[in-house]
């Protein structure tokens, strides 16, 4: 498959055939069943009613330097009002006993049908947990922790990283192996690719306000360190927003609890933000030096919108964002921007 048919498959909602098909698809050698079989004991209270149907939908099997693996796939229909986002640990343990004792998993979580938004959003998770031989030649189970790698995807999400990571393993068709999975799933790798792309928008923050003599004069005097500096920590402050954004505390309504805000929060900002051209000196200066450094009651900020929105814990995660008081450039008046 290519990488525009996987990237289209990830930013859909979650169907078992287009999935089963995907798999049958990206690797050589599947079993899957015509049948999937349904998974007794899962939704018991043991389990937290986490999910409300789990079904086995088959294996793959891949070559590892000579020694076949099994890769088992899963599908889990989690329990009415789980969230995906802030249930990561109990849906991580909830096939443990089942995977713990092959070579790994493929599992994808994905909540029933219903008319919320939030069903469109479901879950790839992959685990391994592997056994081999010891020095002496006996069969051991190698005392690790397994290694667990997921993506959020559907309607809404970015999932450029796992179209990618997928579309590696699949051009490989038949000479793909464990190996190759779970260098695809590296976490270094993903940490690298990151700081890769982190890097270009930093370099393309700087040079556009290096060529733009009423920022760089007007407000930085012409230094260009403090222009790499302010883009450093407005950088920094970005990608911690996106972190709390993806718990769910940015845009809670009013009254509901922590966790229930938008997942896509910054994006909905920008897109229907007028003047995007003011973007950071009328919504995200606001945001940061008089929203998220003030407590006020209720950890609700209202000017955001007309709802009376929350926008995050803030007596949790102020000094996160390194912003006690306003002490960058004023680029934030609209005045001085013009």
């Amino acid at each position: 498959m290519t990488y525009e048919q996987i990237h289209n498959l990830f930013k859909q909602r979650y169907n078992q055939a287009n999935w089963k098909q995907f798999l049958g698809e990206a690797f050589a050698n599947t079993r899957l069943l015509a049948k999937p079989e349904i998974l007794t004991g899962i939704d018991s209270p043991a389990n937290g009613g986490i999910a409300s149907q789990v079904q086995k939908l088959g294996y793959i099997t891949l070559n590892e330097n000579g020694i076949e693996r099994q890769i088992a796939v899963y599908e889990v229909t989690l329990a009415q009002g789980i969230i995906l986002e802030r249930n990561r640990v109990g849906l991580r343990n909830l096939l443990r006993k089942y995977w713990k004792d092959i070579d790994a998993a493929f599992i994808a979580y994905h909540r029933p049908d219903d008319s919320t938004g939030s069903s469109s959003k479901w879950r790839f998770t992959y685990v391994s947990e592997l056994t081999g031989y010891d020095a002496d030649g006996e069969f051991v189970k190698i005392k690790t922790e397994p290694k667990r790698y997921t993506y959020l995807l559907g309607e809404g999400e970015s999932t450029r990283t796992a179209a990618e990571r997928f579309t590696a393993i699949a051009t490989k068709g038949s000479k793909a192996t464990l190996d190759d999975v779970k260098e695809a799933f590296s976490v270094e790798k993903l940490s690298k690719a990151f700081f890769t792309d982190y890097k270009k928008h930093y370099d393309i923050f700087c040079d556009f306000m290096v060529s733009k003599p009423n920022i760089r004069q007007t407000i930085f005097n012409g230094d260009e360190k403090g222009i790499r500096d302010f883009n450093k920590k407005l950088l920094g402050r970005i990608v911690f927003l996106y972190f709390i954004q993806k718990k769910g505390w940015l845009g809670v309504p009013k009254n509901e609890d922590w966790g229930k805000g938008d997942f896509n929060f910054l994006t909905q900002q920008f897109e229907n933000f007028r003047n995007k051209d003011l973007f950071y000196q009328e919504f995200l200066s606001p945001l940061f030096f008089e929203t998220l450094n003030q407590k006020r009651e209720n950890d609700v900020a209202a000017f955001l919108n007309n709802h009376g929105n929350q926008i995050n814990q803030i007596n949790q995660i102020n000094h996160g964002l390194d912003i006690p008081e306003h002490t960058d450039p004023p680029i934030r008046r609209k005045s001085q921007c013009e």
